[in-house]
């Protein structure tokens, strides 16, 4: 049988700041828990209530490691990401969660932030050197390359 995500307003919710919030207020567990920000929000920027994050218990979340703590680099997205997810999966199965819960909201964690604006856009930022590459090889190859002079100076791109 497959197990269900947790809802707005349940331990371990997983979703935007804002409906995590919203869900704590409507069933009480806004005084125990708190909507803790994945990857960390002064890292990636989104608005602040549409930022991933998941429901902890209050407890829980000063044993994050970026609670409290200022910005911690990393050289992307996908790194703060990683090391989230380890230091979740840690602090949930010392406070004695089930590894098949902790498994399936930290895999939903994983995704929502992965389908996020800020991720997709650091991500084609990494690889758009390669892109730049890509399209460079594949223009010249099927239109010559005075197809890239004549692009480049109609857009003033830079290859």
């Amino acid at each position: 049988m497959r197990q269900r995500l947790a809802e707005p307003g349940e331990d371990l919710f997983v979703g935007a700041y804002n409906q995590a919030r919203r869900g704590n207020l409507k069933t009480s567990l806004n005084s125990s828990h708190t909507p803790h920000h994945v990857v960390q929000h002064a890292v990636s920027r989104p608005t602040h209530g549409r930022g991933i994050t998941i429901n902890l218990r209050r407890d829980l979340h000063e044993l994050t490691r970026t609670f409290g703590t200022p910005v911690q680099t990393a050289p992307n997205l996908r790194t703060h990401l990683a090391r989230d997810i380890r230091d979740l999966r840690r602090i949930l199965r010392n406070a004695g969660y089930d590894r098949r819960t902790i498994n399936r909201q930290l895999r939903e964690l994983i995704r929502q932030n992965k389908n996020s604006y800020q991720f997709l856009i650091n991500t084609l930022r990494i690889r758009s050197g390669e892109f730049i590459r890509f399209f460079k090889r594949i223009i010249g190859r099927h239109y010559g390359e005075d197809s890239l002079v004549a692009i480049r100076s109609v857009n003033g791109v830079r290859f």
